[in-house]
């Protein structure tokens, strides 16, 4: 069977856009969290279109046949969406889709989906422009994947939005080969009934995003603040005070727990870090007003035990803060002791503002889970978005059995602290490994709205299936 598909697609999108290469084949399968496969479900083809139509006739084909094929953008999702959940499947990847239309009479950008986010971000700020995005892996991630997310990855949301305040339309390929467009080319949203929306956040259950017409803003000016902190909670308390005070939102905020900092610090010859570090960024339309802002986050962290707090001017200290953070993965690479460190599991929880400080307990002391407290947890995160991060590291000599078992408890307290403060993944999505906490989260009557859904627009259940299912993860 596998021959034939092969054979199809070649017919359909050139033989040098389709491969049954089985290194290829796994590599597409996988996504950053999710690295194992069944080898039953290792896709039976690669498919790289390098046009819309080109996508549009894979997709004819699959659906006439019956066939899944799963959406792989850069394969940076954290959540397992792009593995293939059914034996059988193609595996589509909209990397080919590259190209960039300027149209900054009437303040868009046109970008195939996959358009990649540090060269998007590189380009617009040489024309004086601000990407209102700063996701973690922009090295590689695609801009259909972030906006097939709607994550703005590292920014505050209250201080720019969402990826949907800036996706004035998108091109679309149905489940069927139905190419549409949606939205307007106006910078006044639709008001009413706008269906870009199906799409943006939809995590490609609906459609594959092939373009996206993408509002473009002026560039700020930017103030840097770091501080560091005694306590984990003292951080919390800085940002619950900062907003408390009703203080324009940051557009960064982020935390990363001395722990975790150790690592990135150690490579970057920064020493020992001073206590649990903070970082923001303040941002304005005169530089004057962002350095304003920025001492009275000083101010804030101050008046929160901060050990020590202070805007950062130079470049190369900027540098190493916030690479510290952002590459905080490294830590992956560092040695403890004798023995490599291992991410053995991992957690994201959005918190309402007020439970800051109580997230935090919470994480390091407040639960039950075995395994999670006999291994090394790293807090880390977007907390001036409340967004935290945990993630348990062990030695690569530990047993796989308790390597997973680790894993699935840390799936289980995230679960735990969403539900407990009403709360969901500000970052990453909601499918695939995360279907089990939608149907508590939401209810079974959400999640059958949803499946009636897919099955109008998608009645062959040919895309991305099994996510909205949650298969493989129950």
């Amino acid at each position: 069977m596998g021959g034939s598909i092969i054979s199809d697609l070649k017919k359909l999108v050139g033989k040098e856009n389709a491969s049954d290469n089985i290194y290829e084949r796994i590599s597409y399968g996988q996504d950053a969290a999710q690295p194992d496969l069944e080898p039953e479900k290792i896709p039976v083809a690669v498919v790289k279109p390098q046009s819309t139509r080109g996508v549009s006739e894979a997709l004819k084909y699959a659906n006439k046949n019956k066939i899944p094929i799963y959406i792989h953008g850069a394969g940076t999702a954290f959540k397992g969406s792009p593995k293939p959940k059914r034996p059988g499947s193609i595996l589509l990847s909209t990397q080919g889709l590259t190209s960039i239309e300027e149209h900054e009479e009437d303040m868009y950008y046109e970008l195939g989906a996959g358009v990649n986010l540090y060269k998007l971000e590189k380009l617009l700020l040489s024309r004086g422009y601000l990407l209102p995005m700063t996701i973690g892996s922009k090295f590689s991630s695609t801009i259909g994947g972030a906006v097939s997310i709607n994550t703005v990855g590292h920014m505050v949301d209250i201080c720019l939005g969402k990826i949907i305040d800036y996706v004035m339309g998108v091109e679309v390929v149905l489940p069927n080969g139905d190419i549409i467009e949606t939205g307007t080319r106006s910078i006044r949203r639709p008001a009413g009934l706008d269906y870009t929306r199906f799409f943006v956040g939809a995590e490609g259950l609906f459609g594959v995003i092939t373009k996206v017409r993408f509002r473009v803003i002026a560039d700020r000016k930017k103030a840097y603040v770091v501080g560091f902190f005694p306590e984990l909670t003292d951080v919390a308390h800085a940002f619950q005070r900062y907003y408390r005070e009703k203080l324009p939102p940051p557009l960064y905020g982020e935390v990363l727990d001395k722990v975790a900092a150790e690592a990135p610090f150690r490579l970057r010859g920064l020493g020992e870090p001073k206590g649990h570090m903070a970082l923001a960024i303040t941002i304005s339309y005169a530089q004057e007003e962002a350095d304003r802002e920025a001492q009275e986050m000083v101010r804030v962290f101050k008046s929160e035990n901060a050990i020590d707090a202070h805007v950062v001017t130079s470049k190369r200290e900027q540098t190493d803060y916030w690479d510290a953070r952002d590459n905080i993965l490294n830590i992956l690479q560092a040695s403890e002791g004798d023995e490599k460190l291992v991410m053995a599991g991992a957690l994201e929880s959005s918190v309402p503002l007020s439970h800051l400080d109580d997230v935090l307990v919470y994480l390091q002391t407040g639960h039950t889970y075995r395994a999670l407290k006999e291994a090394k947890l790293f807090i880390y995160g977007h907390i001036g978005t409340c967004d935290l991060h945990g993630m348990w590291v062990a030695p690569v000599s530990m047993p796989q059995a308790e390597r997973m078992q680790i894993a699935k408890e840390a799936v289980q307290l995230e679960g735990d602290v969403n539900l407990m403060w009403g709360c969901a993944s500000g970052e990453v999505g909601q499918t695939a490994s995360r279907m089990p906490f939608f149907k508590k989260r939401y209810g079974m009557a959400a999640h059958t709205m949803l499946m009636n859904v897919k099955k109008a627009i998608d009645p062959n259940n040919i895309l991305n299936p099994g996510n909205l299912e949650g298969e493989g993860y129950e």
